[in-house]
């Protein structure tokens, strides 16, 4: 004797006939055809091989054998229905976790958020501000917001702030010196973050040799752009984030055709498959607070790729941060 399950559609045809006892009324809540319903409680019949159904007056009852398998399998669902509520109110209850890089979570996000619980003030966020690599796909993070263009394909995107790179400092640390050339950039200190690549492979594109100048400071997060306005040092940046300061005149940029795709900038990606009713309230929320294009972006990967495609080399897959 095969313990092989018959087909699941067959199982809940069968148990919604049983329990509202009426074809139609099953074919309603299934949201199939009558003539489907029949269908699959003959092949539950075939596969258990004894009748399930007595069919022979005008009202359709079950025989000894469909009382025992109706009621297992109502007590069955109804089981798997309470473990699905159950597993629905843990995930609410979840912090909603978002992924970003400590320069946007400074500079963008954190300084928004009050609004975000303003208006939600039930869900919990936390903000994971790391220049890491992140995986979507493992349900560490809810979502993650990175510079780059257009992810792959399996996870969905908007624009948040749609920038290219510029290199930026202080006034109180350029002055009154002439800034032309990328070579004038070599009489000041480099702020860099972990993914200093970036600003290495425009000096290179520019005909230089970055690594011949030692005058670093590496800084991560929001030290780097408290070191930026302090004057410590010039920083490769998306000019958006410094909008506020540089209208105050606290910064300036130096040069602002570090060359990126037009669709480059900071997205927020995510996993479809992992979507929570909170991320959909986020996604309503930052939607609202920037002038970005709304429309989604689906394309090829199941990692969120960063930099713009001419600049970065064809393995990154880290989700790194731009300073």
């Amino acid at each position: 004797m095969s313990d092989r399950l018959p087909p699941m559609a067959a199982l809940r045809a069968f148990e919604a006939t049983i329990r509202t006892g009426s074809l139609a009324k099953a074919s309603e809540e299934l949201g199939v055809t009558h003539a489907a319903i029949s269908q699959q409680l003959r092949i539950l019949e075939e596969h258990v091989g004894v009748p399930l159904l007595d069919r022979t007056g005008r009202k359709m009852q079950s025989t000894a054998a469909g009382e025992i398998l109706g009621g297992a399998l109502t007590n069955g669902f109804q089981k798997v229905r309470d473990g699905l509520l159950m597993v629905r109110k843990q995930a609410a209850a979840m912090p909603l976790r978002i992924s970003t890089t400590p320069s946007f979570a400074a500079n963008w996000l954190v300084p928004r958020l009050h609004s975000f619980s303003a208006k939600n003030p039930d869900i919990e966020i936390t903000i994971d501000a790391r220049c890491s690599v992140i995986d979507l796909d493992d349900g560490s993070f809810d979502a993650a917001i990175r510079f780059g263009t257009e992810p792959g394909r399996g996870l969905n995107s908007i624009p948040v702030v749609m920038t290219g790179l510029s290199v930026i400092g202080a006034p109180s640390l350029v002055g009154d010196q002439t800034v032309f050339e990328p070579s004038d950039l070599f009489r000041f200190t480099w702020l860099l973050e972990p993914n200093k690549e970036i600003f290495m492979l425009w000096l290179s594109e520019k005909g230089l040799d970055p690594a011949s100048h030692r005058n670093r400071l590496t800084i991560e997060g929001a030290m780097h752009y408290s070191a930026l306005l302090a004057g410590q040092g010039i920083s490769i940046m998306g000019s958006e984030l410094a909008g506020a300061d540089m209208k105050a005149g606290r910064l300036r940029i130096l040069f602002d055709d570090i060359d990126t795709r037009d669709d480059t900038g900071y997205r927020l990606v995510w996993s479809p498959r992992l979507e929570r009713p909170a991320l959909r309230h986020f996604v309503k929320w930052l939607k609202s607070q920037t002038t970005a294009d709304d429309s989604e972006f689906k394309n090829d990967s199941g990692r969120v790729a960063l930099y713009a495609q001419r600049l970065a080399p064809k393995s990154a897959a880290r989700a790194r941060d731009k300073p």
